[in-house]
């Protein structure tokens, strides 16, 4: 008995592919067994049949403008200040427990440090 030829358009030319691990590839090759297609027909069906609904990512990827050659120096000295004011910061600590500094200093530094603080947060946008 000859088979009928196919439409051109229901021949299977197109390949797909993918890589998996080889857990992955057993659990695949089990169901393919269980299933008694072979894996063309199986995943054809699988994908065919799928309900699975392909939605856009939570957080899209949304590209920063550029900044400009003055903002970037600007950005540039403000990290050099914060480093410097992390540095005193540490010092003023760690001379205040060895006892190096008084009680009061340390208090005026600290209020100081916290007003500096206070600046950098009303300049965030």
């Amino acid at each position: 008995m000859i088979k009928p030829k196919k439409d051109p358009r229901d021949i299977r030319s197109v390949v797909f592919s993918f890589r998996t691990t080889k857990l992955g590839a057993a659990k695949w090759n089990a169901k393919i067994r269980s299933s008694g297609m072979n894996k063309s027909r199986f995943f054809d069906e699988a994908i065919t049949n799928n309900q699975t609904v392909v939605s856009p990512p939570k957080n899209p990827h949304v590209p920063k403008p550029k900044r400009t050659t003055d903002e970037q120096k600007i950005i540039a000295l403000l990290n050099y200040i914060s480093v410097n004011i992390n540095q005193i910061a540490h010092r003023i600590n760690s001379d205040h427990k060895s006892g190096g500094v008084k009680e009061y200093v340390y208090v005026d530094a600290l209020d100081a440090l916290e007003e500096i603080a206070n600046i950098a947060k009303a300049w965030r946008i």
